[in-house]
């Protein structure tokens, strides 16, 4: 894509924080060839940090997609001292693992982002150019399969990205909430931080997405479950309630093999309320994290709307729930 294409593709867009999403994305094409010359060069020079531990200190934070991980992210991403991906990380993907100024960045004051990513360069962001690298399947991203040399490559990534921060890696990637059973294989010791949202509210958040993003109501833009052959020809109200559903069973699952205490479960309400509460508990459960120092002010004290209210038409929402009331069963209720 050359740069009169590029500005052609931005004026079109109205939306600002889309264009911005966009021009990060162009950005990330045209500076693909610097990024692998310049990955080359410091991992020649930088040969002796590529051993993997098994001990590597490193999140993922998980959850049904529009469950509210990204605010959650933006959130502790400033409070915590902690590596993140960045907008900056991702627009070069290969060698920032050992660039020290890349990684020890702090994140803006800011908590508004377009569907995963901020607005600056130093704002947290979905990173899918970073796991692109070892699962390039972006269409069948749920068929999360990884051969010896991508594993080896995955592994000795992130353990030159903790030997260059020297900080514990939050990592927030929507699609590593199906991936869960091979990252699990891969970082034996990783730590976990569940997010919980009422499947309702997310379904709702879906469909909008998929109004702004598609154009399109039955045209989907975000994570997809295992199952997502067999569900795709339904109605859209039946449908984004099973993508709900079978993306949750699917976590559920793949957790139930990973230790009790390497798991966090967020209530997205409860965060919302007392945020600063929450990532207390989660440095109380997980000692290897620890708060920034000299936090900005108001931030111990900052609460969110949890957005709980539904907009949906009183069809969609008859349909939807009808549809996850019996997927739930009487577990519904309680979510």
């Amino acid at each position: 894509m050359n740069v009169k294409m590029i500005f052609k593709q931005l004026l079109k867009i109205k939306d600002k924080q889309y264009r911005k999403l966009v021009l990060h994305h162009s950005l990330y094409q045209m500076l693909r060839p610097i990024d692998s010359s310049l990955a080359l060069y410091f991992k020649q020079r930088k040969q002796n940090i590529t051993e993997f531990s098994d001990s590597l200190p490193i999140l993922f934070l998980i959850g049904i997609p529009r469950s509210g991980t990204t605010i959650i992210y933006q959130y502790l991403s400033i409070v915590l001292n902690i590596c993140y991906t960045s907008n900056l990380w991702s627009t070069f993907p290969k060698c920032s693992p050992y660039i020290r100024p890349v990684l020890n960045i702090s994140p803006p004051l800011e908590f508004d982002s377009f569907y995963g990513n901020g607005s600056k360069m130093k704002s947290p962001q979905e990173g899918g150019f970073i796991f692109n690298q070892w699962f390039p399947n972006i269409e069948n991203h749920y068929y999360a399969e990884i051969d010896n040399n991508s594993e080896n490559h995955l592994k000795n990534y992130f353990n030159s990205v903790y030997s260059t921060s020297k900080k514990p890696i939050l990592i927030k990637n929507g699609r590593n909430s199906v991936r869960l059973n091979v990252l699990s294989h891969i970082f034996k010791t990783a730590r976990y931080i569940w997010v919980h949202r009422p499947p309702l509210s997310i379904a709702q958040s879906i469909l909008k997405g998929r109004e702004i993003l598609k154009g399109d109501i039955n045209t989907n833009w975000t994570v997809l479950p295992k199952e997502w052959e067999k569900i795709v020809a339904l109605p859209y109200q039946e449908q984004v309630a099973h993508q709900v559903y079978c993306i949750d069973q699917q976590i559920n699952q793949d957790l139930d093999n990973i230790p009790k205490e390497n798991i966090f479960e967020i209530n997205y309400s409860d965060f919302c309320k007392e945020p600063y509460s929450i990532a207390t508990e989660l440095c109380s459960k997980f000692p290897e994290l620890k708060f920034r120092p000299n936090l900005p002010d108001g931030i111990k004290t900052k609460v969110f709307s949890s957005s709980q209210k539904i907009h949906l038409n009183s069809r969609d929402r008859q349909r939807i729930e009808a549809a996850l009331k019996n997927l739930y069963g009487n577990r519904y209720i309680a979510l």
